[in-house]
């Protein structure tokens, strides 16, 4: 049971009911007959070889300091990994501003206005298997509104709560679900307090048509 008197609980508990509103107003890509886009983000789409995905452009207006860096580069010492990364045994790519022998993570916003962090690219057998990131929690409705529009209704909704240090709060989990792969979207998560969102390709991916982003159709 939460308490109501938590003023996070009161500030969460009106987004916990958002997706059903946002399913009503938004019409889904099998509704109005129009095919599933490709499974992308920020112009990155699950497929493309980890060569193609260096030719992309950062996202949104980097600096010029601004460069892509994976773990298999010969100079991959600022990128740190974390123990999930480490334990998949892939290939992660990000970007990072460079200043001299100095990596600094890279913060983008999502939709112009949202910020948007954490963002990495898992690589397998040199193709895009998955993108993870985090973004504020403000991003919330207009991450349900595009992934939506472009996906149809969720597959999955799941509501639950997650301890923290002032007592559980409520939780959203949802899943989206196509041909290509899915799309995770969690909110909240700890202890960064942030949205938490993965694309995962299912199973091999193919290279056809994955060697571009998808501008327009992908943020």
């Amino acid at each position: 049971m939460f308490r109501r008197s938590n003023p996070q609980w009161s500030a969460r508990a009106p987004r916990a009911i958002w997706p059903f509103f946002l399913l009503c107003l938004i019409p889904p890509a099998s509704a109005t007959g129009a095919p599933q886009a490709p499974i992308a983000f920020e112009g990155a789409r699950l497929g493309m070889s980890q060569a193609d995905w260096r030719t992309l452009p950062p996202p949104g207006k980097p600096s010029p300091h601004t460069k892509a860096k994976c773990s298999n580069d010969p100079d991959a010492a600022g990128l740190t990994l974390t123990d999930a990364e480490r334990s998949a045994r892939v290939v992660v790519c990000a970007y990072v501003d460079a200043w001299g022998t100095l990596s600094l993570p890279v913060g983008f916003t999502y939709d112009q206005k949202y910020p948007l962090d954490h963002l990495r690219y898992w690589f397998s057998g040199s193709r895009l298997t998955q993108i993870r990131a985090t973004a504020s929690l403000e991003a919330f409705a207009a991450l349900i509104g595009d992934f939506t529009r472009r996906y149809g209704a969720p597959m999955k909704l799941v509501r639950d709560s997650i301890p923290s240090e002032i007592g559980p709060l409520p939780r959203v989990s949802e899943t989206w679900s196509t041909p290509q792969g899915s799309i995770d979207l969690i909110d909240p998560t700890l202890p960064s307090d942030e949205i938490a969102l993965r694309f995962t390709a299912r199973g091999p991916v193919s290279p056809a048509g994955a060697a571009h982003s998808l501008k327009g159709a992908s943020r």
